[in-house]
């Protein structure tokens, strides 16, 4: 059991129902952007502890885009990114199992990548890994398992 995932769930839930400051949430996550920065820049130097701070602030990160997400969800009404998020939200399990897998695979050639390349490589290569993955088999799967009906 995953319990970071479960204990920044209730992080994230407290979080949204005490806070409702929306500026404060851009505002940090526009700071965790800048400090991931040094990260990024490091990536090949940073020890065991500055690698776990950034998967740390890799997760407040997301946490303060879901909250900005869920809090101007009726200011973010473009088709494009209505689309594009719900294309995302499909291959989330896909996204779940293989993140590992692509992070291995570049970690493997990364004598062979500039530095920074390695983070778009890693998007771009998962988001169509997933992609791929999701409309030849998981879309099927989908679409064909058995609905149950409450009685």
């Amino acid at each position: 059991m995953r319990l970071d995932a479960i204990a920044f769930g209730v992080i994230t839930r407290i979080y949204l129902q005490k806070i409702k400051n929306n500026l404060a949430n851009i505002f940090l996550a526009i700071l965790i952007v800048f400090i991931m920065n040094y990260f990024l820049i490091n990536l090949k130097d940073l020890t065991v502890i500055e690698l776990f701070l950034f998967v740390v602030l890799i997760q407040f990160f997301s946490i303060n885009m879901i909250i900005i997400f869920v809090n101007f969800n009726k200011i973010i009404v473009n088709k494009f990114l209505v689309n594009f998020f719900s294309l995302l939200s499909k291959q989330t399990y896909s996204i779940y199992l293989f993140h590992f897998v692509i992070i291995h695979l570049i970690s493997q050639n990364i004598f062979l990548l500039d530095q920074k390349l390695i983070f778009p490589l890693y998007i771009i290569s998962l988001f169509l890994f997933s992609s791929i993955f999701y409309y030849v088999f998981e879309k099927g799967i989908v679409e064909n398992r058995p609905t149950y009906k409450l009685s």
